[in-house]
Parts: C-alpha cells; structure tokens; sequence
C-alpha cells in the first residue's frame, strides 16, 4: 500500500511539471547604448539564411522570426520598403556523449519476521529498512544549439550598400533533445525577451515548455 501511494504521488508531480529548458542569451549594442532605437511600427524585411541546405526548414524559421516581430507592434514589408533587415543564423549542432553519476534514492520500507516464542506460538514482528542511496553511472547524448539574430539599417545599405549593425542577439542551449525544430522555439523566445537590448553580459533564460510564446511557435 506504502509503495503504490508513492507511486501515485510521483506520477502527479511528473504531470504538474513542465519541461525547463535553459538558454544563454547575449545582446549587442554600440558602446554607450542600452537599447537600440526600433520605433513602433517600424518595418523589418527578414532575409533568407544563405546556403542553407533544407530550404524549408529555413522558411519555417522566417516566418516564425516575423510572427514575433509582429507581435512586438513591427511590420512586414518587401526588402525594396523595409526600415530594417534582419538576418539570421541556426545551427542545430551535432550531439555529444556525456556520462555523469546520479544518485538513485531507494526509500525505506517495511518488513515483517516471524519467530516461534517459547510457548511455542508463532509471532509476527515488524521492522523498518531504513532507505539509501546509491550512485550509477548514466549516459546520455547532449546536443548544443545555437541561433544568431542580426539587425541591420536597411535604407543604409540600400543606398551605400554599408551594412550597419544596429544589434546582434545570440542565444543556445545544451539539450538532451535531439529534435532541432522544436529547440529553434525555445531559443526564438529567450531572444526575443531581450530582442534590441544590450544585455551587457551572458543571460540565463529559462523557458517552459508551457511558455505562451513557445506554444504558438509549435502551432
């Protein structure tokens, strides 16, 4: 009875959590600045990643970069009216085996003994085992994901053809999934967290896979 209502309480503790990923997020900006000036409903036209090698995959990964701009008040408009370009770049990475020592948690249970008394009746005693635990070796592929978002003055380079970046965000997590589609989202949304900003150093974001801007991305 004692070990199916620890069963049962497990399995509701698994159903209440969500998946937690954590994503490192960096932002750049010119010296002296904090925030990089994007006025509401300015115009973004987002470039195709060049060489990429699945065409569709990268088109998934635009128009996911345009919903979210579109939620943060910006347009969409043609490369030739666009106030700015953004440009991206993802690399799915390719996986690693780690092996780590996790300990694994025995709880205590209860036994019973049976001893014969000097009347000679049977007896039944019982006894606790006190729980323990012990330390297995565990492996398992961890996959490094990384996506870069550029944002560069469109009409400057439209007419002095001078690329001039108004900021630079970078983001990745080391994941046990190998499902590089759905990594993209969670690395889409801790940007976009801090899309425009000078993080000033390193970032720890930690998305849900409950997160609201996740669960559309999947959609």
């Amino acid at each position: 009875m004692k070990k199916l209502i620890i069963a049962i309480v497990g399995v509701l503790l698994l159903a209440g959590c969500a998946t937690v990923y954590r994503v490192k997020v960096n932002g750049y900006l010119s010296p002296g600045r904090d925030v990089v000036y994007l006025p509401s409903g300015a115009s973004f036209y987002v470039l195709p990643e060049q060489n990429s090698r699945n065409l569709i995959f990268e088109s998934e990964i635009k128009s996911k970069i345009e919903a979210l701009l579109s939620e943060k008040g910006f347009r969409i408009l043609p490369r030739e009216q666009a106030d700015f370009y953004l440009t991206y770049i993802y690399s799915p990475g390719s996986g690693r085996q780690v092996t780590e020592i996790r300990p694994v948690y025995q709880p205590a249970e209860t036994g019973t003994i049976q001893k014969i008394t000097e009347e000679g009746k049977a007896e039944t005693s019982f006894i606790t085992f006190p729980g323990y635990t012990s330390y297995v070796p565990y492996r398992y592929t961890l996959y490094t994901y990384s996506l870069a978002l550029e944002v560069v003055d469109a009409r400057l380079a439209r007419s002095t053809k001078e690329e001039k970046q108004l900021w630079i965000g970078e983001a990745s997590s080391s994941l046990e999934n190998p499902d590089h589609r759905e990594a993209v989202n969670y690395l889409l949304v801790a940007l976009f967290e801090h899309f425009g900003e000078d993080t000033h150093r390193s970032l720890k974001v930690d998305i849900s896979a409950k997160n609201p801007g996740v669960k559309k991305l999947m959609q």
